[in-house]
């Protein structure tokens, strides 16, 4: 059953992720997935008080849109992840581009330093279909295409990630983000329950 203050309500559904229409497409390694981030890198050579490091910047990063659906026992709900923190995993693939020796970018400082771009290099994170999912969001009704669904919560982290909310407790980094949300009431959700939940809400 789904309480009368469902719209926003932080809830947690653990499930398998499905695309919400035909399969996404990878820009890197051209595989099918729900959902994908890439990073654009680039190689640099820097030079400053006689000093010479090579350095990996990270200068452009985009992400793919964020409507996917959940699958658990009970059915399937809709999830819109974006502005979600997203946890895919480990790093999908990688594509290095070397540039030309005639297209290599050069700055110049005082005093001798340089900065030198000598290449660039690509980084992808997927979510595949049939991923297992875990997501602490917010119940949204009628949001994502009429349907009700998941979204980001009224209060506390918005969260989806392939590991269980136990493992992810044990990285540092996301058990900021959980204990952030503490407070929080967070009601564990079957798909099909909170679909039909949201359904009579919103009529």
């Amino acid at each position: 059953m789904i309480p009368g203050d469902a719209p926003g309500m932080r809830i947690e559904v653990v499930g398998r992720a499905e695309p919400a229409g035909a399969p996404l497409t990878s820009p890197v390694r051209g595989e099918p997935c729900v959902w994908w981030r890439r990073e654009h890198l680039e190689r640099r050579v820097v030079t400053a008080g006689g000093r010479r490091e090579e350095v990996w910047r990270t200068v452009a990063g985009e992400t793919s849109p964020g409507a996917l659906r959940v699958r658990d026992a009970t059915g399937v709900v809709p999830l819109d992840a974006s502005g979600a923190e997203v946890d895919p995993g480990p790093q999908a693939g990688e594509r290095s581009r070397p540039l030309p020796g005639d297209a290599v970018t050069v700055r110049r400082g005082r005093h001798g330093d340089e900065d030198v771009v000598v290449g660039h290099l690509e980084r992808e994170w997927v979510i595949r279909p049939g991923a297992p999912l875990c997501v602490i969001g917010g119940a949204v009704p009628g949001r994502l295409g009429g349907e009700p669904g998941i979204g980001p919560p009224r209060e506390g982290a918005f969260v989806v990630s392939v590991r269980e909310e136990g493992a992810l407790a044990e990285d540092a980094r996301w058990r900021r983000l959980l204990i952030g949300g503490a407070a929080v009431p967070v009601a564990l959700a079957g798909a099909a329950a909170l679909v039909i939940g949201l359904a009579l809400l919103s009529r």
